[in-house]
């Protein structure tokens, strides 16, 4: 099956009558999947740099054993604590996008307040701290 838009892949999709069918699209359509889990993303920027995971540590401000569980795969992250994560590494927002999709959530959308408020702060690299400033003073929900 040939490179299609989303909405052809809908229609595709909504017209399939049985599982064998959907197998069938499943296999034949390019699908756009993560190379690694967002635990190997995080450890593919950190190596065994201790001093840089607890650096990390500090200004995510993410609990201690909740962040080692996450370095280690051994919890999944939600969206807010990617958003953490990437904007105490100074990630940019490519890199950000990227760890959402690693970590299976939602990507940063510009036409999204909130979202782009944190597309704001990750271009201006300002600290957890700061974007949380930012984004109360919005009336917008902190990254918890």
């Amino acid at each position: 099956m040939k490179e299609s838009t989303t909405k052809k892949l809908e229609e595709i999709l909504l017209n399939i009558d049985d599982e064998n069918e959907l197998d069938q699209f499943l296999k034949n359509t390019p699908q756009k999947h993560p190379l690694m889990s967002f635990a190997e993303y995080l450890q593919s920027f950190l190596r065994d740099d201790e001093q840089a995971r607890s650096s990390l540590l500090r200004s995510s401000g993410i609990e201690r054993t909740y962040f080692y569980h996450l370095l280690s795969g051994a919890k999944q992250p939600g969206r807010d604590k990617i958003l953490r994560i990437s904007i105490a590494m100074k990630w940019n927002a490519e890199e950000t996008q990227q760890a959402l999709r690693c970590g299976n959530q939602a990507i940063l959308y510009a036409k999204n307040m909130h979202d782009a408020v944190i597309l704001f702060a990750l271009h201006h690299k300002l600290s957890v701290s700061d974007a949380n400033d930012l984004l109360d003073s919005y009336h917008l929900d902190i990254l918890d």
